[in-house]
This record gives C-alpha cells, structure tokens and sequence, in this order.
C-alpha cells in the first residue's frame, strides 16, 4: 500500500499487487519453528508479516502477510531449505475473491481465456477450493456460481478428502 498523492496520474497506479493474508498449511511439526518463520520473512517476496497460529482444528500453520502479484497466476505450494532438509507446504489465501479455478486469474471458470467452448469447465482444474483459507464461505460461492448438485460439490472437493498434492517445482 501507498500513501495517496494528490499529483499523480491515475493512469499510472500499477494495481498488479496486492497486500493478502496467506496460510503456509501443510509443514510437520518440527518445522513449525521462530526460526523458520525468520527465514520465511526473509526468503517470502514481498513479505511483511509471518506469524504461527493455530486453526479450529487445533492445527498450526504459518499465517504469512504478503504481497501478491495479481495478474499471474496465484502460487499454490511454497519450497524452501531449512539447513538441508526441503520443505514443502500448499498455500491458502485469506479473503480471496472469485477466482477461476483452472488458470488462477479472473473471476470464474466462465471467463477462463484458457477454456474452448467444447470443453467442460469442470474437468482439468489447477485449483479448487483449499486454496481460500475459509472454505465455509466459499463452498456455497462455488455452489452458487457453479450450479452444482451437493454431491457433485462432494466429488468436485475429492470425497470430502483432500486434493492437494505437493508440487515437485
């Protein structure tokens, strides 16, 4: 964020970041350390802020304040090095708006400049529902905005299980 001016041109505010909350979910335990919340710090672009907390569940997990750049496609898995060890963890982001779950920029899968007119919009997604950080809010979002039945909604989710898969990028 930056302080309004008066003088500048509005035709030249760059609106491609954006300040969000990002949950780092996924780490074992052991990993869930001050010192790797000061190397994510340093090592997250753009970071802020990078705090441990814990879920409903009782879960912990880094809640990272961050810059995002808004016009590529959102990250969904963060790598890091901890000394030798690779650690890998998936990304849920607070507050998300709609978002279209196959390319991860726009608002839905309607507008997806990826999708042909002969493909199902439902089939082949980069993403779903575990990358927003409050997926109460969201399932019925995706219920509305999608106009599916409630155990497609299931299926869609993976069976109630999780669908994340750590990336090997």
């Amino acid at each position: 964020m930056k302080e309004w001016a008066r003088n500048i041109d509005p035709l030249r505010i760059n609106f491609s970041e954006c300040l969000f909350w990002i949950h780092l979910r996924g780490l074992k335990d052991e990993f869930l350390t001050k010192d790797v919340a000061s190397k994510l710090a340093a090592d997250f672009e753009r970071c802020d802020s990078v705090k441990l907390k814990k879920d409903k569940m009782g879960r912990n997990f880094f809640r990272i304040r961050a810059k995002v750049i808004v016009d590529c496609p959102i990250q969904r898995t963060l790598q890091f090095l901890v000394g030798d060890a690779l650690i890998s963890g998936y990304l849920a982001y607070k507050r998300l708006p709609n978002l279209c779950f196959r390319c991860g920029l726009g608002d839905s899968v309607k507008q997806c400049p990826t999708l042909s007119e002969k493909a199902d919009p439902r089939k082949n997604l980069a993403y779903d529902l575990w990358i927003k950080a409050s997926i109460e809010k969201s399932w019925i979002v995706f219920k509305l905005e999608e106009d599916l039945e409630a155990n497609e909604v299931i299926q869609a989710l993976g069976g109630g299980q999780s669908r994340f898969k750590l990336s090997d990028e």
